[in-house]
């Protein structure tokens, strides 16, 4: 097999970026570049890595965070979307990956590996050899048509009408660099996590926003919606040439049915036609159902829809039954709960 591979840090974040703007457009997005990377690495979630390989012209990128269980480690996608991205999706090509791939994981002591495929992509056609679980439908919206058509033929009427409801209480949407307003955000997004009882994970830190306005501070908007000069709704809109993608958001209970939500998606969904991307992505819900009361919000924006699907590898199973093990023995509260996710030792 001819090919060959390396594995970029952050230390290497310049020819990161270089590989990344290699692979075709359609295949780029702002959650597989280092900057991104470089914001959960600083939240603790682990060190960021890249595999690298190369065959001729063909490439293949993989980031992924790695931590440290005990004398092994384990691998897994920043939170959002990952996987491969690639300019050959070519069997050929695709299994002297893994041939390689598999080498690097086996002299790293790699356990087990944790996958979020990107809806838009459908990466997971690269990924031959990883348990693929189709876990939940995601909302999209095409942003190639005039903004009335969007208007009028993909939101809904109850949608729009909720839009005009904002608009006439006097909400005013605007767009801020000021890290004053991340910390206005943060303060906001920390209640709303707590109204809605969050997995703990989702508490994100005031250094975790402060840290998202530096290091990704060319591939997001700030949006915040005010009424006589108070924030009661923002989000974060990122965006990375074809994609723009509904991020976090949160929202002052008191105006829940102010229609704010809608507003400030519309808002962010005019200024992604702005940067000329083409597909907007709002995520999914908060459960597999397609009854799901934010699913169905996300809907009212668009009908169009995109899989969501994980990847799951255990590397070494008898090292990764033992140490799942001796977890549930510690942690006998916790077993049943985690009981579907891969690396559950870490909760």
């Amino acid at each position: 097999m001819d090919g060959k591979f390396q594995v970029l840090t952050l230390d290497d974040a310049t020819k990161w970026n270089d590989y990344h703007c290699q692979i075709p457009e359609c295949q780029q997005d702002i959650y597989f570049s280092p900057q991104y990377y470089k914001l959960y690495q600083e939240n603790g979630d682990g060190k960021a890595c890249c595999f690298v390989f190369e065959q001729g012209s063909s490439l293949a990128l993989y980031p992924f965070l790695i931590n440290k269980i005990g004398d092994y480690f384990d691998i897994q996608g920043a939170y959002g979307y990952n996987g491969i991205i690639s300019n050959d999706y070519r069997d050929k090509f695709t299994q002297d990956f893994e041939i390689s791939f598999r080498s690097w994981i086996q002299e790293n002591k790699i356990i087990a590996e944790f996958t979020r495929f990107h809806p838009l992509l459908n990466n997971s056609r690269f990924s031959q050899n990883i348990t693929v679980i189709d876990d939940r439908k995601t909302v999209t919206l095409d942003l190639s048509r005039d903004i009335q058509e969007i208007w009028l033929e993909s939101y809904s009427g109850v949608n729009r009408n909720m839009i005009r409801k904002a608009e006439k209480a006097g909400i005013r949407v605007e767009e801020s660099d000021k890290m004053e307003d991340y910390d206005i955000f943060f303060s906001l997004y920390q209640n709303t996590m707590s109204n809605l009882n969050a997995d703990k994970y989702l508490f994100f830190s005031k250094e975790y926003f402060r840290n998202f306005r530096e290091y990704l501070r060319n591939n997001h908007t700030l949006l915040l919606a005010k009424i006589d000069n108070q924030v009661i709704c923002a989000m974060i809109l990122m965006h990375w040439g074809k994609y723009a993608h509904y991020h976090l958001s949160a929202r002052d209970r008191n105006f829940s049915n102010s229609g704010v939500n809608n507003l400030i998606l519309d808002k962010a969904i005019r200024k992604a036609k702005d940067l000329n991307c083409s597909k907007f992505h709002f995520g999914g819900g908060t459960s597999n159902l397609s009854s799901d009361s934010l699913l169905k919000f996300k809907q009212s924006f668009s009908k169009d829809l995109a899989q969501f699907s994980i990847g799951k590898r255990v590397w070494n199973n008898d090292v990764y039954q033992s140490i799942v093990t001796k977890w549930e023995n510690h942690n006998p509260e916790k077993a049943n709960i985690y009981k579907n996710y891969l690396l559950k030792y870490r909760f």
